[in-house]
């Protein structure tokens, strides 16, 4: 499913957007396609895959464990491109797929970006990317139909975030605060500011990310006006809990926490959607 699809979809169901991000392989390629299928069948709505890099800049702690226990795993960019078909065969949701610059470059961005579609990808981000340094992504993820999405961060411009819609499509991560990944307590007033901002400039949906793992932050963002959440090192923090060796204990145990995690944030966002603002 395309993600435009997608946000027809929950637009006509009244609802807002849970995207997941979990790095591939981590700790071990069995218990990461079981997370995933966990994931779908819980209700997220869309998957941001991960492929490792050994310096992920944007990665706070929790991530940053994540990316080496999957590259001690022995991950490749064609294994993380491979388990898209896999993902394909048990479902149509969007797949993002995220990796660090250098790692597209490596492979070639024309031939990355075709791999990705032709394995069922939807959509790309790489963190580090500014729109004026993209053509190539653009041109080339116009030509297959992969979505690149660009993050926002909360003290853009309004001549920068123009320059970010003008070429962007899919969707628009907004960054919740300054900083890297991982699970914060707060995310500040300038989150809401952010998201009233860049709709001055745009109607593509808007997900919001970095930080986000408690009902409170889902309500704070989804009243602001966003079009969803992401969340991630919350996810990864549960079963980073049960990593012992570089392999999950007590397997069911721990995918029983997530499917119930995964479960009231869905619920949460519901419940929000209908409430008074």
């Amino acid at each position: 499913m395309k993600i435009e699809e997608k946000f027809t979809e929950l637009k006509n169901k009244k609802q807002k957007a849970f995207m997941a991000h979990v790095y591939y392989k981590d700790p071990d390629k069995d218990f990461s396609e079981e997370l995933i299928k966990t994931m779908i069948d819980s209700g997220i709505d869309i998957l941001e895959l991960g492929i490792p890099h050994s310096d992920p800049t944007s990665d706070g702690p929790t991530f940053i464990k994540a990316c080496e226990r999957s590259l001690r795993a022995g991950t490749t960019p064609k294994q993380v491109i491979s388990s898209i078909k896999k993902i394909r065969k048990y479902s149509d949701i969007p797949v993002i797929v995220t990796t660090y610059f250098n790692i597209a470059y490596r492979y070639g961005i024309y031939k990355f970006i075709k791999d990705i579609k032709h394995a069922g990808a939807d959509g790309l981000i790489i963190p580090e990317a500014v729109v004026e340094e993209s053509d190539e992504l653009l041109k080339t993820g116009k030509k297959y139909g992969i979505d690149i999405i660009f993050i926002i961060g909360p003290y853009s411009s309004g001549i920068r975030i123009k320059k970010i819609t003008d070429n962007a499509s899919g969707f628009l991560y907004v960054v919740s605060r300054t900083g890297v990944t991982g699970v914060k307590k707060d995310l500040g007033i300038e989150t809401s500011a952010t998201i009233i901002k860049i709709k001055k400039y745009t109607d593509l949906p808007l997900l919001v990310g970095f930080g986000i793992s408690q009902p409170e932050q889902v309500k704070k963002i989804i009243q602001a006006g966003a079009d969803g959440v992401i969340i991630g090192s919350a996810i990864a923090k549960i079963y980073e809990n049960y990593i012992e060796n570089r392999k999950i204990i007590n397997k069911e145990e721990c995918l029983d926490e997530i499917r119930k995690f995964v479960k009231k944030i869905r619920e949460d966002i519901k419940n929000i959607f209908y409430q008074k603002k």
